[in-house]
């Protein structure tokens, strides 16, 4: 079921004004999400309707009429009036095996705007969880989340859609969200040929990544006119003499974030350091014969590692001095600060 059959187009304009969009498509409905449960979140003349078609994703022009149910769904559709074909949405695969939408989401789409300075590529379609299907309630609901970040159809993945996602970005286009050029200059730059994962691709100080620590680092940073990889396999190994080949001690995962250093040996200087901002799954040692000289990771503390050459790495917070550090790395790292100026 990749799209709801065609109707007249004037028969759906008469229908959009008033309306709850509920799912039909759903395998497994929630069956709380009937619209005899929902009196008093719209007003009186507002009517279920099986066609999920949105007039806007802009928060500012949402009415009640674009108030969405995909609670439980695999596949759910959206189109855009007056084009009747649909876009298929997905939460997230597991084993290959598309998983549905948790229960209880309802809201509505709405397409985040990257904050100012940063590229088009940075925005990309969310969903807002709200508690009524009036609009107001639009600026006290929260993200549909998947691992910790908002769930999210990227700009990368748009920018790079085919099929029915060329509805998409037509639409975000004809809405003003960015334009023709946006595209091509984000397809221009991608130094591979594939979408970006959206979780692992930074483009400013303080944005969330996940991190586990039975792995590598393996992100891309963005700026307006330049992709690059950045990759640090070692980051949650014990890289001392006795430990080699290095041994990472700890299981777990974590959201996690580069800051400006605020400590007195980075004074003046331009210093990357990485912070433990939420624990999504606790470390756990896995060697019951480890010393614990590395640290556990700790939600809210910077990161420290063994950090220095020779026979006696030095225990420390991880660091990156962008301008000192001529690396492709460092040079990366360097695209943060100047996407985060003014901010």
């Amino acid at each position: 079921m990749l799209s709801n059959p065609a109707r007249p187009v004037q028969k759906l304009a008469r229908r959009v004004p008033n309306r709850l969009v509920v799912d039909s498509l759903d395998p497994s409905p929630d069956t709380n999400d009937d619209s005899a449960n929902f009196r008093g979140w719209f007003d009186e003349n507002d009517e279920p309707n099986t066609y999920r078609m949105l007039s806007t994703l802009h928060p500012k022009y949402l009415t009640t009429a674009d108030f969405t149910i995909i609670s439980n769904s695999r596949f759910p559709v959206i189109s855009f009036p007056p084009n009747t074909l649909s876009v298929v949405l997905r939460f997230y695969k597991k084993d290959g095996v598309c998983q549905p939408f948790p229960p209880n989401t309802r809201g509505f789409f709405y397409y985040n705007v990257p904050a100012e300075g940063l590229p088009a590529m940075a925005g990309g379609l969310r969903f807002r969880i709200t508690t009524t299907g009036r609009p107001s309630s639009f600026p006290d609901g929260h993200d549909l989340l998947l691992d910790g970040l908002p769930w999210e159809l990227s700009f990368t993945t748009i920018a790079y859609g085919t099929g029915r996602k060329v509805i998409l970005r037509e639409h975000l286009i004809n809405e003003g969200f960015f334009t023709q050029a946006d595209v091509d200059n984000y397809c221009a730059i991608m130094p591979v040929k594939k979408r970006l994962d959206h979780k692992i691709t930074i483009y400013r100080l303080r944005q969330p990544f996940p991190v586990h620590f039975q792995q590598g680092l393996h992100l891309w940073i963005a700026g307006e006119k330049e992709i690059k990889p950045w990759v640090y396999g070692y980051m949650f190994t014990d890289s001392r003499m006795q430990y080699r080949p290095h041994v990472r001690p700890y299981t777990g995962s974590a959201l996690a974030h580069f800051e400006r250093s605020t400590l007195p040996e980075h004074a003046g200087s331009r210093t990357v350091v990485m912070r433990i901002v939420k624990m999504l799954s606790p470390p756990i040692c896995v060697d019951a014969s480890y010393d614990g000289r590395l640290p556990v990771p700790t939600e809210g503390e910077i990161f420290r590692r063994f950090m220095g050459k020779g026979t006696k790495p030095r225990l420390q917070p991880w660091f990156c001095d962008v301008d000192a550090d001529q690396s492709d790395s460092a040079a990366a790292l360097r695209m943060l600060f100047e996407n985060s100026r003014g901010r």
